[in-house]
Order: C-alpha cells, then structure tokens, then sequence
C-alpha cells in the first residue's frame, strides 16, 4: 500500500482531556452514536444467545460434542459469506443495507435455532446467525472509521471495542439465567428479540446515517 505521508500532531499528557474529545464526538455525530448503541445491545444481549450452544447440541439435537464442533463450523462458514458480501460493497447504500440484513438476518436466524429440532436446520440458522453478526459489526467497523478523523481514531476505536465487549457479561448472566429458569428456548427468543429491537432502531434512524456518508463523501 502506498499511502500519504502525514505530520500528526503531538497530543501530550492529557489523557482525561483526550478521551473526553472522543466521548464529545462520538454524542454529537450521531450516526457513530447509534452506529456504536446497536453494536453494544446486539453483542452485550443478542449475541449472548450462544452460550447456550452446547446445551442445544446435548438436549434438543442429541449430537453431543460433535454436533456442538458443526454447529461452530455453520457459523464460521456463515460469517465467511458475510465477509465476501461486505467486500462486494462498492456504494454508500449497499453498506446500510449491509446493517440492515446484519440485524434482521441474525435475529431471525437466532430464532429458528432456538426452536429448531433438526440438524440440518440448525446449521443453516447458524450460517444466516454468522453472516448477519459478521456483516452488522464489520460494517459498523468500517462506517465509524470512515466518519471519524484520523486524530480521533484511536479513541473511538476504543469506545467500538469498548461497546462490543462491554455488556457481554451482563447479557451472558441473563441468557443463562432465563435458560435455566424458563428453559433455553425462551432464552434465545430473549436473544433474537434484542436483534430485533436493534434492527428497528436501525431502520427508524437510517437516514441519520446516511446523512452521515453523504457528509463525508462532500468532504473528500
């Protein structure tokens, strides 16, 4: 790659400073805000639904070890799919609807594997699950960097990382608890429904995003 030389200016010491210029970005551009909302509800709840895996693979598929080993596969080869798709995007809008098949795509995936009962079914929800998780964040990835300033990249980078781990530990709790109490269908409905909800906050504030792009196609 041959890229253009920059002269980056020297930030200094003034970590709490800077890390509040990051916050004060990522509130008033509001398409990274909502981008980064989606990315922490999706992964800290709809994501969680995995870690009932194994129990579907023992209880309802009666596959044991085995199964649980295809199941993963299914995903992988799923969100290798949704890596060729993400790379044959070439325009502003194939990236929304990127978002859109993203959230849509893994919550009604989510959601025929908890009440799946066949192998084969189950597999094919695990490759539409992977492709949707795979196209929603990488693409949220990419948007954010393509929005933000190369001097502030770093840091709401951060907040990106921050939003995709950051209440996993919260949604996997819940999962498991509603999955022990309820049963693991109702647990990976709960999941398929936070996949959901993101999806219709996506739609209602596409337009924000798309403002987004057009601004930052003006600007270069």
């Amino acid at each position: 790659m041959d890229l253009v030389a920059h002269d980056m200016p020297r930030i200094g010491s003034a970590m709490f400073l800077r890390l509040r210029e990051g916050f004060e970005y990522i509130w008033h551009h509001r398409a990274s805000f909502y981008l980064l909302l989606l990315i922490a509800i999706n992964a800290g709840f709809g994501m969680q639904y995995s870690v009932l895996i194994p129990v579907f693979a023992r209880d309802v598929l009666h596959g044991g070890a085995r199964a649980y080993g295809f199941l993963l596969a299914a995903q992988g080869v799923g969100a290798l799919l949704g890596g060729f798709m993400l790379a044959s995007c070439r325009t502003p809008r194939a990236l929304r609807q990127n978002l859109i098949f993203g959230l849509f795509g893994s919550a009604v995936g989510i959601f025929v594997f908890g009440f799946s009962t066949r192998m084969w079914l189950s597999l094919l929800a695990q490759m539409v699950i992977g492709a949707g998780l795979l196209t929603h964040t990488a693409t949220s990835n990419t948007m954010i960097q393509l929005f933000v300033s190369n001097e502030l990249r770093g840091r709401v980078m951060s907040m990106y990382t921050l939003s995709f781990i950051g209440l996993a530990p919260i949604g996997s709790l819940e999962v498991g608890y509603l999955g022990e109490r309820l049963g693991p269908q109702v647990a990976v409905t709960a999941s398929a429904l936070a996949a959901l909800v993101c999806g219709i906050i996506l739609v209602a504030r596409l337009s924000v995003i798309a403002d987004a792009q057009a601004a930052g196609d003006r600007a270069t």
